[in-house]
């Protein structure tokens, strides 16, 4: 059975709505987002021309929930044990051979490496516990 340029070989190996809906990413999930609030805006300017008031931030909360743990999920899948500690030498060696003198030097550092030190924090707290 073909769907989408997949291939199934029967019913049992189709993905359910519920796991499509898990494998999203986070770019997803805010497209999503953003969608749904600019929908909002758009419903609240019309229905808040006479001061009525409306909010529409209370429809995105579940989608917001679900962003946080998508974005957890791909940081813990990009920074692993390993490419932590990859990464924590390089960022060092660069350091003590060259340090950075501004934070605009600092950014331009981190560009050039491909990662940023609030990651590599992030990454160390994570798996210094």
């Amino acid at each position: 059975m073909l769907e989408g340029g997949r291939v199934f070989a029967d019913e049992r190996d189709r993905p359910t709505q519920q796991t499509e809906k898990e494998m999203r990413n986070s770019k997803e999930i805010a497209a999503e987002i953003r969608k749904i609030n600019a929908a909002g805006r758009a419903t609240a300017r019309f229905q808040n021309e006479y001061g009525g008031g409306y909010d529409h931030t209370a429809d995105t909360s579940e989608l917001e929930k679900e962003y946080a743990d998508a974005k957890a999920c791909e940081f813990t899948t990009e920074w692993s044990a390993e490419t932590t500690a990859i990464r924590r030498a390089a960022w060092n060696k660069m350091i003590k051979t060259n340090p950075p003198k501004s934070y605009k030097e600092q950014c331009s550092k981190e560009r050039d490496i491909g990662f940023t030190v609030d990651n590599l924090k992030k990454a160390v707290a994570l798996y210094t516990k």
